[in-house]
């Protein structure tokens, strides 16, 4: 021992210095032990919550098995093309909202929870008590666990939380991706048969055209076309074929169908909702490319060429009508 103030060695369990006179006080290091009701308190306390948690926890699974069997049904009905109408699609939010309520009660627990390990932490002594002597003072260390049963539940809950809050968005954004591009394509379809109509106007007008030029040349020869004095029908319906390419209505019918055949490439995959309308057009888009080649490339007897421009006429106008009644998209 040594004396505190005058640094002079003392015999061990000296009260005074030998030297001084000062009294010597001795420091002692007292282990804390924990009260033993306390600690029977604390298991009581802690028995009663795993008892109630495992009544509360049968809420939060079914919340979590409706939405995974929400997500699911979600799933199987995008990747099919269903669709959830009238009263039924209000069940894509609804869902999520119960499931949510059914969580609830292991929220509300846990706070409650919460508030009373905060409560009981005043009354209780830390369970496991390390003294360190740290420049010849005491000092208490308190090991804490890392991961209490709160912790785990909060911060499962959490990512839960965001977990679903993530799929929902997504699913959102997929919902919304899809109607924009149903969208499109209902435009793309609209386009195509405006197209076709314009281009079948002007088609029948250029066939008749040629029809007549045609006609004269076969009972009225010699017939003036676009400045040429034509004594055959070979010749008036080439003199007519320049006077088209020359006004540029050749090039406007050209344009035409090359226009339309790029657009029907575009809408090759069509959504399963516009399924019909497509293969609908596609026909209306055959009949235009013969009809069309009835200006390019005019051929067989006056008699036989009438009758198919009269045929194909009647058949694109019927289909493009029939399209335009079937498909709101069409008109």
């Amino acid at each position: 021992m040594v004396c505190n103030k005058c640094g002079q060695e003392l015999p061990n369990n000296s009260m005074f210095c030998n030297k001084c006179g000062t009294k010597i006080i001795v420091e002692e290091v007292k282990e804390v032990k924990g009260d033993t009701d306390n600690i029977v308190d604390q298991t009581n306390i802690k028995r009663k919550t795993h008892f109630v948690m495992k009544k509360i926890f049968i809420f939060p699974i079914l919340g979590v098995v409706l939405f995974i069997l929400y997500y699911i049904g979600l799933q199987f009905i995008n990747n099919n093309g269903y669709e959830l109408v009238g009263s039924y699609s209000y069940l894509r939010d609804l869902i999520p909202v119960i499931s949510f309520i059914l969580i609830c009660p292991l929220i509300i627990m846990v706070i409650k929870n919460i508030k009373g390990i905060y409560k009981n932490q005043k009354k209780i002594e830390p369970e496991n008590v390390v003294h360190e002597e740290i420049d010849q003072a005491t000092k208490i260390v308190v090991k804490k666990k890392l991961f209490t049963p709160v912790k785990v539940i909060i911060i499962t809950m959490l990512i839960g939380a965001i977990a679903g809050g993530g799929i929902i968005y997504s699913n959102k954004q997929k919902v919304i991706k899809a109607e924009k591009a149903e969208v499109a394509y209902m435009m793309k379809l609209n386009k195509g048969m405006i197209l076709i109509s314009f281009q079948a106007i002007k088609i029948e007008t250029d066939a008749q055209a040629i029809s007549s030029v045609w006609h004269d040349a076969i009972f009225n020869s010699p017939v003036n076309v676009n400045g040429n004095k034509a004594y055959t029908f070979d010749d008036a319906i080439k003199y007519k074929n320049e006077e088209f390419k020359e006004n540029g209505e050749m090039d406007v019918i050209v344009k035409g169908r090359t226009d339309i055949q790029a657009l029907m490439e575009t809408m090759i995959n069509p959504p399963t909702k516009h399924k019909d309308a497509y293969e609908s057009l596609m026909k209306i888009y055959n009949s235009y490319n013969e009809f069309e080649g009835m200006v390019e490339s005019p051929n067989g007897s006056l008699t036989g060429y009438n009758q198919k421009i009269s045929t194909l006429d009647s058949s694109l106008s019927s289909q493009l009508n029939e399209f335009k009644t079937r498909y709101p998209i069409g008109k």
